[in-house]
């Protein structure tokens, strides 16, 4: 017996193994069976930065999750995470925009556990022409500038740029523009400002452009001020300087804003029109503050007077049209008129002659002066109320009687 049990040893060990292993195999069947299930995992893109170098964009960076449909024993499922799966697509498989279809790959770290479909199997993939175009920058000023000021000249640096983009994106660009707001602005500004993108229909597009552009702006502001001409002398006889102008008549200047500030006109050195009959252009100088120069232009002017023979308009006043001006202290005499007509010329510029009449003539003569006079008669001066510019053709004097009460 013991010769029996003896003899193939080494196979009985074999058989016994086998069996348990068998055995062991078939409780865990019944109880741990294989099994499918379905699991999300998210899409991860690979060699993102090869597109760059084919001038190729991707448009949609958002990707679905793709589902797998897994086998396996149930215990390896339920413990089954979607860290145990990579799914991927590789960008650099793509050469051209055309081709924009690419498979996903999905690999699992568990050997016991099979994947039995993949959905989508492929993706396709949204892809545009990336191009380059370079733009001239304009700047866009708002607000209102401080009053009597402006913006003589503007730098732009740089003042064209390039830019990259998706190739639909940068043919709708239709102009690039800096906001600079100018808002009670009195003196020279530099200022760095991001640009603008707009279309044909002026509308803001910047978020679409994946880029941040900035330019550096500098604003040369000037103060207007009035030229104040100087003109002196008398034209000859029978003449008159009937209006007088610089040309031009107001310039820009620049210098410190502390002194621009308190500035608002610049005056003219005098130009002299003695004798003169006729109209003429003098050449004067300006008289510059300190730090204060012209925009652009010399720091002369022209004078424009204008000279005119000299109209007259005659007048005839009755004694009804003359008021008498009395003393303040009452004494016992009696004024009348003697004069009961009386023709006075005026003379001045046509156009102010036009304007001229009785009633804003304002004949009077003052009596005060014979308070204290005989009986008899005298003559006074006859008064006009005459504007600076409009003068008597004589001196009239007026007959006057004193009486007693």
């Amino acid at each position: 017996m013991n010769e029996l049990l003896k003899k193939d040893l080494t196979i009985k060990i074999i058989s016994i193994i086998f069996a348990v292993v068998m055995w062991y195999n078939v409780v865990d069947r019944n109880s741990n069976p294989i099994d499918t299930t379905s699991i999300s995992v998210p899409l991860e893109v690979m060699s993102k930065n090869s597109l760059a170098d084919k001038k190729i964009g991707l448009k949609d960076n958002a990707f679905p999750n793709i589902l797998l449909t897994t086998k396996g024993r149930r215990d390896r499922l339920n413990s089954m995470r979607r860290d145990d799966f990579k799914a991927t697509i590789d960008l650099s498989e793509i050469k051209s925009i055309t081709e924009n279809e690419l498979p996903i790959k999905v690999i699992g770290n568990d050997a016991e556990i099979s994947i039995e479909s993949i959905e989508p199997r492929t993706i396709k993939l949204d892809l545009e022409k990336i191009t380059q175009n370079s733009f001239k920058v304009d700047v866009n000023m708002k607000g209102i500038i401080k009053n009597n000021y402006h913006v003589i000249n503007q730098t732009i640096i740089p003042d064209t740029i390039p830019i990259e983009g998706y190739d639909s994106i940068i043919k709708s660009i239709s102009s690039v523009k800096a906001d600079v707001d100018i808002t009670d602005l009195d003196k020279n500004l530099t200022i760095e400002k991001e640009c603008r993108f707009y279309n044909d229909k002026n509308e803001d597009i910047s978020n679409q452009l994946n880029k941040s552009v900035k330019v550096k702006i500098k604003l040369d502001v000037a103060k207007e001020v009035k030229i104040i001409p100087d003109v002196r002398g008398i034209p000859a006889r029978e003449y008159i300087n009937s209006d007088f102008k610089a040309v031009p008549d107001r310039i820009n200047v620049v210098g410190p804003p502390d002194i621009l500030s308190d500035l608002d006109e610049i005056k003219a050195q005098p130009v002299n029109i003695n004798n003169l009959t006729s109209s003429i252009n003098l050449k004067s100088s300006l008289i510059l503050p300190k730090g204060i120069s012209v925009v652009n232009s010399a720091n002369d002017v022209s004078i424009h007077v204008m000279i005119e023979k000299e109209a007259r308009k005659d007048f005839t006043i009755s004694s009804d049209d003359i008021t008498v001006i009395y003393p303040n202290i009452s004494v016992p005499l009696k004024y009348s008129i003697v004069t009961q007509n009386i023709t006075i010329s005026v003379k001045g510029k046509k156009s102010d002659l036009e304007n001229i009449n009785i009633n804003n003539l304002k004949p009077s003569i003052n009596v005060a002066g014979l308070a204290n006079t005989p009986v008899g008669s005298y003559k006074l001066p006859l008064n006009l109320s005459l504007p600076v510019n409009i003068r008597p053709g004589d001196n009239y004097e007026i007959e006057v009687k004193v009486d007693e009460i």
